[in-house]
């Protein structure tokens, strides 16, 4: 199972995120049954397998386009680095993905 093409809402890598919760995707070669997103404040962090922004912990679900960000509150330019790794209906994992990032824009109180 090979995850490729991850997007933070629909573009790659973008640098002005509007949004508290954006929408994370992904492309899989075969049919998923769960996912597990990792997201950290640092490239380091998540190389060493560290979510310090957000652990999903595994969910069971077919999606992988829009799926919203629900890890700790983004700040203002805040860069976030992330990554997923799958499961398939036999139990299966994949390997997890490339590394994605985005980071948030000027954010304002409502």
């Amino acid at each position: 199972m090979v995850i490729t093409d991850l997007r933070c809402e629909y573009l790659k890598n973008p640098i002005c995120v509007s949004r508290q919760n954006p929408y994370l995707s992904w492309r899989c070669t075969e049919n998923q049954t769960a996912w597990k997103i990792l997201a950290a404040s640092s490239d380091k962090l998540l190389q060493d397998d560290k979510g310090d922004l957000w652990n999903s912990g595994w969910i069971k679900s077919t999606k992988c386009v829009a799926v919203e960000y629900r890890g700790r509150e983004l700040a203002s330019r805040q860069p976030a680095y992330w990554k997923v790794k799958l499961r398939d209906n036999r139990g299966k994992e994949s390997q997890w993905s490339e590394v994605a990032s985005f980071e948030t824009a000027l954010l304002c109180d409502e």
